[in-house]
């Protein structure tokens, strides 16, 4: 009975300490990433390494499990040929405007709640490269090699 309570105390304290998290900091990028607001540094990184920019666009539940393979499938797929760049679904557009028409465009239509959505861009933000959800990004192997294709042969065309 003790270790009952214990435990249920013990996972009280985690759940809380993560919601907690959710809160005080919502915009906070995963490590690694740049935010919209450093979009600039993250195209001048881009360019300099000969990379594309992807864009996780990310809803306010960071508690979905869905979600966390749908970032790592995402992130796997992505890191190597990207530099990467976080923001939160209920401000993507207004940081988009900023980033002209392609950005705006690329950015547009992203859920939020429990939702992922990987955006690629050429360093410029003008043509978007490839886009995938959630739902495709956790379970579609094949979509998500298809989508690692596409990125890796827009790299080589941009960057012979």
């Amino acid at each position: 009975m003790k270790c009952l309570i214990t435990c249920l105390i013990v996972t009280a304290a985690f759940v809380s300490g993560s919601f907690a998290k959710d809160t005080d900091k919502p915009d906070k990028a995963p490590s690694g990433y740049f935010t919209m607001d450093e979009m600039d540094k993250a195209q001048a990184k881009a360019k300099a390494s000969k990379k594309l920019i992807a864009v996780l666009v990310k809803g306010s539940n960071d508690n979905c499990p869905h979600c966390v393979a749908a970032m790592s499938n995402g992130q796997s797929a992505l890191r190597g040929d990207c530099v990467m760049v976080f923001t939160r679904a209920g401000s993507v557009m207004e940081k988009a405007s900023a980033l002209g028409e392609g950005a705006k465009s690329g950015l547009s239509g992203c859920p939020d709640g429990a939702a992922v959505t990987f955006v690629v861009f050429d360093p410029e933000l003008k043509e978007v490269v490839a886009k995938m959800g959630r739902d495709a990004l956790e379970t579609d192997r094949k979509a998500v090699s298809e989508m690692k294709k596409t990125v890796a042969a827009s790299k080589k065309k941009l960057f012979p």
